[in-house]
């Protein structure tokens, strides 16, 4: 058989063989390593995720290898001997090791976000980055001796098959010239096809590893590589046609239409519309608080926990001071995409975050943009370095005016956490006494650090938190609920405390593997707590997410304005809903029913029972009339709010008033 066929193919087959092993080994240790979520995954399940897997193994293969294969693949003498064999080896190990080290940062990356790579690692300003491997590289080592081992072992196995080629190789002679040529042209048809994915309408895509229910299998069948690649060429901020202009914009301001909305202003802005209310505007200040990775499952008084203390006594205790959202979502799961949708009500749920984008600029019409325009103070805090994240550029272009970081804090080397900025603790307190002396009324946003890898506390003090029988993140958010507590204790005696009204949220989720129940819905759950005049005590379980917390404030604080608000408010009868995208997955949440797709195919449908998400793999279980509107829905929202933003929709400026 090695007489057969020729050296060359001998050995790209050969190789393609071994990289496909190097990536299964790569999934392996994936799923060993989030072994918990396995318990929610059937063996059919698994095992079509493996299967997957070689689709998209296949593809990063031929994405990163398929032009060396393809010069291979020439009947060229030269490029087949020994000596240029083994610099193939080398060039080709070369083009792999992103793939290997990608894999690898993802087998750990997952846990964190709930999802692969994707524009992550382009993206993400480079002090971002360097700060994130300085804190992560003692806690995770191994993943370099990993690489290290996999690269070795490969390039010793891949030695192994170039000598088995050269013992035997084909003689040219024997098969005339023009098998000798179809080689490279079916090769370069084959590889065309592996990049594609197969013969199918539409070419691979992402979310077609997501061919059952479970959230974690969509993932596992992925390859990091593939998807960190596809997301340069994938979603990009085109116009969209899903639906007919007309339809998606009929069927969108049904959805997020309020009581006080009065006037639209015309087709060029799709979601602008003037809220009116009797009497006058309240000059409430507004103090806002975002809670890095604050999952609802770790809030007692959303999730109760029979067999252990609560970790938020001081959330749970204040919760009973205001308003409670117990089903409550963010709309991506990261950092720097949950501030669009909670400042300026707009949900970015695409390829690529809007901060750091080339539509970053657009006109935005937030509720910091509003209040400012209406004479408030308004700022924004942060305690890391400034300028991490896009932070301090996008929270000025929303209209809070003045921003607050590392920089400006007075004590940075005494409170410096080591890896991200100044520890909560003292950070809240210098935020307190600014807020002190800052003319009402006043937006102030803060946005916390503590609750995040590698989950530091301060040397002094906290010695029962750091005591407690918990994982680092569970005693970050004890932190944080401790540090919570020590803030309104502080402010309690201020004039301008029963003035305000106090949001205190999350960006998105921090999984654990301790909740191995967890499914696509419960990966987005975080609280909102809404306190201050006006607000009725009391819990909703109302399903939303952050796009709300805009139109809510507007009504709070009845506000004469222009809005492009993607949701309702929350003080109102009106239903809300919830959309997020979790791998070009797009799931949209009713108060009992939820609807999975990528608008190729829908993927599956969950609806509530008992309190808690039921999934049904197969989507066309649901009654018709509720799947087709439903759908209609999902690509009515998904279509206009990647619109407004690719084309500058959000207001002209003749409404910012």
């Amino acid at each position: 058989m090695r007489k057969i066929i020729p050296g060359n193919i001998r050995y790209v087959i050969w190789v393609v063989a071994l990289l496909l092993f190097a990536n299964f080994l790569l999934r392996l240790g994936f799923a060993l390593y989030n072994g918990l979520h396995l318990q929610a995954v059937s063996f059919a399940d698994l095992a079509l995720a493996f299967g997957v897997g070689v689709r998209f193994d296949l593809a990063t293969i031929m994405i990163f290898t398929g032009l060396v294969f393809l010069i291979l693949l020439l009947p060229i003498p030269a490029l087949h001997r020994e000596s240029a064999y083994k610099r193939f080896n080398i060039f080709i190990l070369m083009l792999n090791l992103p793939v290997f080290l990608v894999n690898a940062v993802d087998i750990v990356y997952y846990g964190f976000a709930e999802k692969r790579l994707t524009h992550e690692l382009y993206s993400i300003k480079f002090g971002d980055v360097t700060t994130t491997a300085g804190a992560g590289f003692f806690d995770f080592w191994w993943l370099l001796f990993l690489v290290g081992s996999l690269t070795y072992g490969l390039s010793r196995l891949m030695w192994w098959a170039t000598q088995r080629v050269l013992e035997s190789p084909a003689e040219p002679r024997k098969y005339g010239k023009i098998p000798v040529w179809l080689a490279p042209l079916v090769g370069g048809g084959l590889i065309f096809l592996c990049i594609r994915g197969g013969f199918q309408q539409l070419p691979l895509r992402p979310s077609m590893a997501f061919v059952s229910a479970s959230n974690f299998a969509g993932n596992l069948g992925l390859n990091s590589a593939y998807t960190v690649v596809s997301s340069l060429m994938l979603e990009k901020d085109t116009r969209l046609d899903l639906l007919p202009d007309e339809q998606a914009n009929e069927t969108i301001r049904r959805m997020v239409v309020n009581d006080f909305d009065q006037e639209w202003a015309g087709p060029a802005y799709p979601l602008l519309r003037r809220a009116d209310f009797p009497g006058p505007e309240k000059r409430y200040n507004v103090v806002m608080i975002i809670v890095e990775s604050l999952d609802a499952l770790h809030v007692g008084s959303i999730v109760p926990n029979d067999t252990a203390p609560s970790l938020t006594p001081f959330i749970d205790s204040l919760a009973k001071t205001g308003l409670l959202f117990t089903r409550f979502h963010a709309n991506s799961n990261r950092s720097i995409e949950a501030l669009p949708a909670i400042l300026n009500s707009l949900p970015d749920i695409y390829g690529r975050p809007l901060i750091g984008s080339a539509h970053e600029n657009i006109n935005h019409w937030g509720i910091g943009n509003i209040l400012h325009a209406r004479g408030y103070n308004t700022s924004f805090y942060h305690g890391g370095r400034n300028g991490t994240m896009g932070f301090d550029n996008y929270s000025r272009i929303s209209g809070l005016e003045d921003y607050f970081g590392l920089d400006e804090y007075p004590e940075s080397e005494r409170d410096y956490d080591g890896n991200w900025g100044i520890f909560d603790s003292p950070f809240f307190a210098w935020w307190g006494d600014q807020l002190n002396q800052t003319p009402e009324p006043f937006l102030s946003v803060l946005f916390t650090i503590s609750n995040h890898h590698p989950f530091t506390l301060p040397e002094n003090g906290y010695e029962d938190i750091k005591h407690l029988r918990a994982t680092p993140y569970q005693k970050t958010i004890a932190y944080t609920d401790r540090v919570l507590e020590e803030f309104f204790t502080r402010i309690d005696t201020m004039p301008w405390k029963d003035s305000t009204l106090f949001v205190i949220t999350a960006d998105h989720c921090f999984f654990e593997p301790t909740h191995p129940t967890q499914n696509s819905i419960s990966h987005s759950h975080i609280p909102l707590l809404l306190i201050g005049p006006g607000i009725e005590p009391g819990v909703s379980r109302k399903i939303s997410n952050q796009i709300n917390i805009m139109p809510t404030l507007i009504e709070a604080l009845r506000l004469d304005t222009w809005h492009s608000s993607g949701g309702v408010s929350l003080l109102s009868d009106k239903p809300a809903f919830a959309i997020t995208n979790n791998m070009g997955i797009v799931t949209l949440m009713h108060d009992s029913l939820t609807w999975s797709t990528d608008f190729v195919r829908p993927r599956t449908w969950f609806y509530e029972k008992d309190g808690a998400w039921k999934a049904v793999g197969d989507p066309m279980q649901m009654p018709e009339a509720q799947r087709k509107e439903m759908d209609l829905e999902a690509r009515a929202g998904f279509q206009t709010f990647l619109n407004i933003r690719a084309n500058n929709a959000v207001i002209g400026s003749e409404y910012m008033k």
